[in-house]
């Protein structure tokens, strides 16, 4: 059901060290003890960059969702960096209501456990509820940062001395609702010709696609109709 893959994933502008789990990954695949560096790069082994539950939400909680998004005040998203203005299209709304959380929350403690990364995560932010229409689209992009959040930060000062490391996304629209609008992730050095994929069945209404924080991902531009998504990130400690 999962999709799985042996693939070398690089840290593109994490500038902190990221030092992995020691110890034997599924497979045989072995950790380095310390992380290796190309120029900038921090680079990690994970044999699983996602884990996909295929429709796992079905057509009328989906439904449900996109009503209650809709309903919620709409903003535009907005990036910190203020010359990436052109980066980002996307009317997004923030979701904090138990019953949307317990439809995904423990599925992606799962897949953190059953991909193999065992990544030490406490915490999951507030969700949220993204509209891609009309050119909608987000470019390449982390969603982890180089540093734990704190008091700069918008965030509740539970999350302070945190960061991201598992996100995830939601495929609340039917496949023939829109076109464009795909997700994909990249995967292996800038040199590698078949670096970007798209996890599979990541289009099937109801699907959650589950990744590291630290792999560079992107929405390509949506042509026609409306896609609607609801993604979210869980947080940890610093990487040890």
């Amino acid at each position: 059901m999962e999709r799985m893959h042996d693939i070398q994933t690089c840290l593109r502008s994490i500038r902190h060290s990221f030092n992995p789990r020691h110890g034997p990954l599924p497979g045989g695949v072995e950790r380095d003890p310390e992380p290796r560096r190309i120029g900038y790069l921090p680079v990690v082994i994970v044999t699983e960059p996602w884990w996909v539950f295929p429709a796992l939400v079905d057509a009328p909680m989906c439904d449900r969702i996109i009503e209650h998004g809709l309903s919620l005040d709409q903003e535009s998203a907005r990036l910190r960096a203020s010359n990436e203005v052109d980066k980002r299209k996307t009317s997004i709304a923030w979701v904090r209501e138990d019953w949307v959380y317990e439809a995904v929350e423990s599925y992606v403690y799962k897949a953190n456990k059953d991909a193999g990364w065992n990544f030490e995560i406490e915490r999951m932010q507030s969700l949220q509820f993204g509209v891609y229409t009309d050119g909608g689209k987000y470019d390449w992009h982390f969603d982890m940062t180089g540093r734990t959040y704190d008091e700069r930060d918008a965030v509740s000062p539970a999350f302070h001395g945190l960061l991201r490391k598992v996100s995830f996304s939601l495929q609340l629209s039917a496949p023939s609702d829109y076109e464009g609008g795909a997700l994909e992730l990249e995967l292996g050095l800038p040199s590698d010709a078949n670096r970007v994929e798209q996890p599979d069945p990541s289009r099937e209404r109801g699907t959650l696609i589950v990744f590291p924080s630290f792999v560079p991902h992107r929405v390509t531009p949506v042509t026609t109709g409306t896609r609607y998504s609801l993604v979210g990130w869980v947080c940890g400690k610093p990487w040890r």
